[in-house]
């Protein structure tokens, strides 16, 4: 199971700030993965939110880390998400 968490991000491509909100964040979303049972967490950045009538668009950027057996968390190096998602409201 995958915990998700979305931020609404200032910047709208600076990769490094993307990357230091995560570990920023990361230890305070950690008991709550680990309470909910979690093996993975998404730390998604929203950038360029949009209205768009009933739509909302945004761009996200994603990181991701997965809990190890002896139960630290390590980001996964893979290629992270990035791109535009709809959503209605």
């Amino acid at each position: 199971m995958m915990l998700t968490v979305t931020y609404r991000a200032e910047s709208q491509s600076d990769v490094a700030v993307f990357e230091r909100a995560a570990a920023d964040l990361m230890p305070i979303i950690e008991s709550e993965a680990e309470a909910g049972g979690y093996v993975s967490v998404a730390i998604l950045a929203a950038t360029g939110i949009k209205e768009l009538g009933p739509l909302r668009t945004n761009r996200q950027y994603g990181i991701v880390y997965k809990r190890l057996p002896d139960g630290t968390w390590q980001r996964n190096k893979e290629k992270q998400s990035s791109g535009a998602a709809e959503q209605q409201h």
